[in-house]
């Protein structure tokens, strides 16, 4: 009888030992799936895969989605350098940063960029890129679940829910020789800023209608009114651009607007935290920039 009792024991602990597990590592993946992206709200994604690279419109409530393509020889800015997009890949593991990606959209395109997926292994165009799991190094963990909601999106896609655009191919791109004879492309992101503002735009923020005013006190030139147009292009109205001087930042004149989508979004692309004090511009939202 006492040795069916110590049995009894061992099965309840070993019972509620594994029923915690379980209830931990549930609540670990929820605390790590629920974090980033929502799989609804609209995000603008730099994607890379090797030497390869695309920017993406994700229009969740929409059901669609613009796709460019982002040719190898490409210049990108980063940073006071130029660097050749196939090169990005690489360049972002040295310096540990997502943000040497991001850069083919913020400078490139000049459209705000929310997060970065990087895919191992594509096998070429008749491949789907989005199909290849395995997998896939990360900045952070939470990149991962943000990847893995951004692949079941764009797999419950059809052909007509998807623009894709090769970048190379467009009106505004042009082919340079280096001094060492090597062909390289440029594009002129300005001429190209009808386009990207359809491909690009955020109905949801047009639809809020706050306007935003910049102030540049960087002393670069066309530091405030490159700010801009990367806003313009998804959709946010920016009613006028001036230079002088203030504390860099994101300030609101009413509260009621602080959880509005438009402060969101400026305040994760911008990584400020908007305060709320008033200011001479007629604008509900004023940023400051250096």
């Amino acid at each position: 009888m006492v040795r069916m009792n110590q049995k009894t024991k061992i099965k309840a602990i070993i019972f509620w030992f594994s029923a915690l597990l379980f209830a931990l590592c549930s609540l670990l993946f929820a605390l790590f799936w629920f974090r980033g992206w929502n799989g609804k709200e609209p995000i603008n994604v730099v994607v890379a895969s090797g030497e390869k690279i695309w920017v993406l419109g994700v229009r969740a409530a929409e059901k669609r989605l613009v796709e460019i393509s982002v040719p190898g020889n490409t210049i990108v800015t980063v940073g006071r350098g130029k660097w050749q997009a196939r090169s990005l890949g690489r360049l972002s593991k040295l310096e540990k940063s997502p943000d040497v990606l991001k850069s083919v959209g913020w400078a490139l395109l000049e459209v705000p960029v929310d997060s970065v997926a990087e895919i191992s292994d594509y096998e070429g165009e008749n491949t789907g890129y989005f199909s290849q799991l395995k997998l896939l190094s990360r900045f952070n963990f939470t990149s991962l679940t943000e990847t893995i909601k951004l692949i079941r999106f764009i797999k419950g896609l059809n052909d007509n829910q998807v623009l894709k655009i090769n970048i190379g191919e467009t009106m505004v791109a042009r082919i340079i020789t280096d001094p060492a004879g090597t062909e390289l492309m440029e594009v002129d992101s300005e001429a190209l800023s009808l386009q990207l503002a359809e491909w690009f735009k955020i109905e949801s923020l047009r639809n809020e209608g706050l306007a935003v005013a910049i102030i540049n006190t960087s002393g670069k030139t066309n530091a405030g009114s490159k700010l801009a147009r990367q806003l313009e292009h998804v959709g946010l109205r920016v009613v006028s651009v001036s230079s002088g001087e203030g504390t860099p930042g994101i300030t609101i004149k009413q509260k009621s607007i602080a959880n509005s989508e438009t402060v969101r979004k400026i305040s994760g692309w911008l990584n400020l935290k908007p305060i709320v004090a008033d200011f001479d511009e007629r604008a509900d939202i004023l940023i400051v920039i250096k």
